[in-house]
């Protein structure tokens, strides 16, 4: 139940004498789609309504063609020039989605639970205590473990959810998320 490149990812973490009990990685494609399939869908549209916007500012819908001594249509094609790289990110939501699932790994010690993540910046997030967390699964064979802690969290570039001050942080797109929710259950040390 230890993937062995998740555990050698994650062992300079570990304290002294503190050992795995589970290690992972999401799964690439999954996490990738699950994560980045609404901003690439919305990425498509503002790409079409781009191509309309730049053809209209370069006079293709006329026959007289771009009109160089209109400031506006200048200032319309930079402005759509920054959307256009706006675009692009957002087609792009996918491929950066799938790097950082590459890069991800999860595991679980008696003590804590660690999140190793980024492409060209590592984080480390450490969840615990258990004790006062609530476990969230979807799905039984491929899916998520949600870990919701009610304590009120600071915004540190996890997800908060709104006004509640409730924090969600967890193993995304793992398999088998019942083993390591029952794993968290009955094995990790609550406080």
């Amino acid at each position: 139940m230890i993937d062995e490149s998740a555990r050698r990812a994650l062992q300079s973490e570990l304290d002294p004498g503190e050992t795995l009990l589970w290690a992972g990685r999401p799964a690439p494609l999954r996490y990738a789609f699950r994560r980045g399939w609404k901003s690439t869908l919305f990425g498509i549209g503002w790409m079409i309504f781009l191509a309309v916007w730049f053809t209209g500012f370069t006079g293709g819908f006329s026959e007289g063609g771009f009109d160089f001594s209109n400031p506006f249509g200048v200032i319309g094609i930079i402005v759509g020039a920054l959307f256009l790289f706006t675009g692009i990110g957002m087609l792009l939501t996918i491929p950066r989605e799938f790097l950082t699932a590459l890069s991800t790994s999860y595991g679980l010690t008696p003590q804590r639970g660690l999140i190793r993540s980024g492409v060209f910046r590592q984080t480390v997030t450490t969840l615990q205590p258990y004790s006062r967390a609530v476990l969230e699964r979807r799905g039984d064979k491929h899916g998520s473990l949600s870990i919701v802690s009610s304590e009120k969290a600071e915004p540190a570039g996890f997800f908060v959810a709104g006004w509640t001050g409730w924090d969600e942080r967890g193993f995304y797109n793992i398999d088998s998320p019942a083993e390591v929710e029952r794993l968290i259950r009955t094995r990790v040390k609550a406080d």
